[in-house]
């Protein structure tokens, strides 16, 4: 925490340095800028050139009456601050619906006390949805990079690109300005993106459909599992009813209850009703429930092959029985065996 404390001071000592050398570039006074009303092209141009009130300037973003102000190297949203550059791996901005964001511009603007300016988000981006909620006005004396709120009023994700025209400025002529009458700008102590806390600003709508989201989906897992509770529960139960059914309708001269299809039938009714037991808990199985369960399942095979072992046995000894009993040839009285 210490290292970046040390480290967000340096930098702020950094760009005051900077923003220092900027605002001695400029006109000590006006005589050399007498303009009237909103600041034409030319004049934009003979600003920057002589005090940097845009800078870097991009003569292409420059237009008849105003400015494209770019996108820069800094952005919040969600409650993280991201870095953006030119590469093409880390050059976007993606704004979902009802999401907002702060951007940092690229350019940073350098007020005399002579002049205002007024800027807004760039028309075409309003038109996919974007609305910019920052203050309209910049002071006179102000010195550093613009600092913009965008809510995603959209029902679908806006992409911004590092570079790319965002907001629209212009700038107007003030009155003279009078010493000891005129209050002069006092600048800020906010010169970082950090110093504006943005990761503090959260789209309520965009939190409040995240939450709906994940509630839904808890609700719809909670019903999958109760769905599959049901099904899993109603084929074992199919099973034992077919098992009893045929436990019942089978003669009994015939069958007996270790009969081998009976006890498959129970023994698939039983796995059907572990089965749903598994499914239809919350949580993962222990392994010692997992190693119980495997147990039960090879005592019921090794159940099973005694079983069907001893009703072939049984068979052997009916049929053995049988033929004892049978009169021999020629001879019409049956052998009785001894009890």
């Amino acid at each position: 925490m210490s290292t970046k404390k040390s480290d967000l001071q340096t930098r702020r000592e950094t760009e005051k340095k900077r923003l220092k050398v900027l605002e001695d570039k400029r006109p000590k006074d006006d005589k050399d800028f007498q303009f009237v009303g909103v600041l034409l092209s030319d004049a934009i141009k003979k600003c920057c050139t002589s005090f940097d009130l845009i800078s870097p300037l991009c003569e292409e973003n420059l237009k008849p009456a105003n400015y494209r102000l770019r996108i820069g190297d800094e952005y919040a949203i969600g409650g993280r601050i991201y870095t953006l550059s030119d590469t093409p791996a880390n050059n976007e901005i993606r704004i979902e619906p009802f999401e907002v964001a702060i951007i940092k511009t690229l350019e940073t603007i350098n007020m005399p006390r002579f002049l205002i300016g007024r800027w807004n988000i760039q028309v075409s981006k309003a038109y996919k949805g974007l609305v910019w909620v920052g203050g309209p006005q910049v002071d006179a004396g102000y010195v550093g990079n613009l600092f913009c709120p965008i809510y995603n009023l959209s029902d679908k994700r806006v992409i911004l690109r590092y570079g790319e025209p965002i907001a629209v400025i212009d700038f107007e002529r003030t009155t003279n300005f009078h010493e000891g009458l005129s209050q002069p700008y006092k600048g800020s102590d906010r010169v970082l993106f950090e110093d504006y806390e943005p990761e503090s600003l959260q789209s309520a709508l965009a939190t409040q459909a995240q939450n709906t989201i994940k509630t839904f989906g808890t609700r719809l897992e909670s019903l999958s599992t109760r769905i599959d509770f049901f099904v899993t529960i109603t084929f074992a139960l199919l099973g034992i009813l077919f098992a009893a059914g045929t436990l019942f309708a089978t003669e009994s001269s015939h069958s007996h209850w270790w009969d081998p299809s009976v006890f498959w039938i129970c023994a698939i009714a039983i796995v059907f009703s572990g089965w749903a037991l598994v499914r239809s808990h919350p949580t993962a199985i222990s392994p010692s429930r997992t190693l119980q369960t495997i147990l039960l399942i090879v005592f019921l095979v090794l159940l099973g092959i005694s079983l069907t072992r001893q009703e072939h046995l049984q068979n052997q000894i009916d049929e053995l029985k049988g033929q004892l009993q049978k009169p021999p040839s020629g001879n019409s009285q049956p052998v009785v065996l001894p009890k």
